[in-house]
C-alpha cells in the first residue's frame, strides 16, 4: 500500500461552495509562493481527463496534474507532477458537508511513484505545501462570505 499523507480543514460554506473554489476558482486563492511561475494563472479542466495547469503569458504552460476523479460538491482527484521523482504522486479531494460547514478531507499519496525511502522527505515537503493551500483557500471562503 502506498504511504499517505493527510490534511484537512473546516471551512464554513457549502461542499459545493468549497468544491467551486477549489476547481472553478483555483487562482484566485491557490498561493503565489506555490507556483512555478510569478503572474501565472492556474485552472482546472473540470473533467476526467482534464488537466490541472499553470500557465504563464511568457513561459507557456506547465501541468500540474491530471483530473482522474471529478464528482461534483463531493470529489476531486488527480495526479500531482511536483516534487515527483519518476512518475506523479496522487491527491484525492473530499467535500463532506458536517452541519454549517464543509470539512475538506485531502489524501496525498505516493500514487504510481514509489518513493520508497525518499518519502518521507517529500510527505513533509507535501504536508507543509498543503497546509499553506488550506490555510489560502480558507482565508478565500471567509473572505469571500463576508457581507452575504
Amino acid at each position: 500500500m502506498a504511504n499517505v499523507i493527510k490534511k484537512s480543514a473546516t471551512l464554513q460554506c457549502s461542499p459545493n461552495d468549497a468544491f467551486r473554489a477549489f476547481v472553478e476558482k483555483v487562482d484566485l486563492w491557490w498561493p503565489q509562493g506555490h507556483r512555478k511561475f510569478e503572474g501565472s494563472t492556474l485552472r482546472f479542466e473540470a473533467r476526467v481527463g482534464g488537466r490541472f495547469f499553470e500557465d504563464h503569458p511568457a513561459d507557456g504552460q506547465f501541468v500540474l496534474g491530471e483530473v482522474l476523479e471529478l464528482v461534483p460538491s463531493r470529489v476531486l482527484r488527480f495526479t500531482w507532477h511536483p516534487g515527483k521523482l519518476s512518475a506523479p504522486t496522487e491527491v484525492s479531494v473530499r467535500f463532506v458537508a458536517d452541519g454549517d460547514t464543509t470539512r475538506v478531507l485531502i489524501d496525498h499519496s505516493e500514487g504510481s511513484a514509489a518513493m520508497g525511502e525518499q518519502w518521507p522527505e517529500r510527505a513533509a515537503l507535501f504536508v507543509a505545501g498543503w497546509t499553506r493551500v488550506l490555510a489560502e483557500l480558507d482565508t478565500y471562503i471567509f473572505s469571500s462570505t463576508q457581507g452575504h
